[in-house]
């Protein structure tokens, strides 16, 4: 899975990514906001490209409890961007049970990755 930025202008390749974490390709809901391409998937990897250069500019991870999840990390979903804050969700469409403990609701500052 990688990304391309293309000139809309000229139809210019201006940058191509690294690939990303394996199994990011689920999902493949990205956002524009604030300058920055914001991607994530069940790769559990939360990136936020510089849409210019194409360079990460952070990376959040939604790391595993133990080996609850059986992609890796918990497979994590972008809900809403707002306010400079990215709201994600961990789960997937058949969420076994009991749900994870990393099924939870986090709130990622858009500019750092905190």
């Amino acid at each position: 899975l990688k990304r391309w930025g293309i000139s809309l202008e000229t139809g210019e390749l201006l940058w191509e990514s690294e690939p990303e974490a394996q199994n990011n390709y689920y999902t493949m809901i990205d956002n524009v906001y604030d300058g920055k391409l914001f991607t994530a998937g069940y790769g559990g990897e939360l990136l936020a490209y510089n849409i210019t250069t194409g360079e990460i500019a952070w990376r959040y991870e939604a790391k595993n409890v133990g080996s609850e999840s059986p992609y890796g990390n918990y497979p994590i979903n972008i809900f809403a961007i707002a306010d400079g804050k990215i709201y994600i969700g961990a789960g997937e469409h058949s969420p076994s049970q009991p749900l994870w403990r990393g099924s939870v609701l986090r709130c990622i500052d858009a500019d750092t990755g905190e």
